[in-house]
């Protein structure tokens, strides 16, 4: 399935996206994959930084 919508803002997008997971994918445009990916790679490197540590 494909959305598409008006927003205020790629960060609006980015939330929304964060919010439902694996079940949502952005596709484009590059900058709102970019703020995604970073995102997801900065709470993954958190997370199996602190695996370890888990309690």
């Amino acid at each position: 399935m494909t959305l598409n919508f008006v927003a205020r803002g790629l960060n609006e997008v980015k939330r929304w996206i964060l919010f439902y997971g694996k079940g949502a994918i952005a596709l484009s445009p590059p900058e709102l994959v970019k703020l995604i990916r970073d995102e997801v790679m900065g709470l993954s490197t958190h997370y199996l930084r602190n695996e370890n540590n888990a309690r």
